[in-house]
């Protein structure tokens, strides 16, 4: 099984080279389940490499298989892979940037952040 590190709230990515005559076929699952293009993943696919891409990644990504599956009139060969999220679920603030200064006031933008 392949693992794959992301920082919580990243975007995360597998990929998988294949080759065929005829060209196989590639296919994404998390946890059995066909993957359709939605906000959350990306699917690409080249002549020999497909790639998932999962945004926003979550605590719960942790706990799911993503499976990639390679079909052919040969057969079917399959690699799983699940995401070790890095951080943890206790936003703190940190300062992102100054968004703007006047003579009385010094306007200040903080995000969430994960450690």
């Amino acid at each position: 099984m392949v693992v794959g590190q992301v920082l919580l709230g990243d975007s995360g990515q597998f990929e998988a080279e294949f080759r065929g005559v005829p060209a196989p076929r590639a296919t994404w699952l998390v946890s059995g389940t066909e993957i359709t293009e939605t906000d959350k993943y990306h699917i690409e696919i080249a002549e020999s490499l497909t790639r998932l891409n999962v945004a926003e990644t979550t605590a719960d990504d942790a706990n799911v298989a993503y499976t990639c599956q390679i079909t052919s009139a040969a057969g079917q060969a399959t690699s799983t892979a699940r995401f070790v999220i890095l951080g943890n679920r206790f936003p703190s603030r940190r300062y992102t940037g100054m968004c703007s200064i006047s003579q009385s006031c010094v306007m200040m933008h903080y995000a969430s952040c994960f450690f």
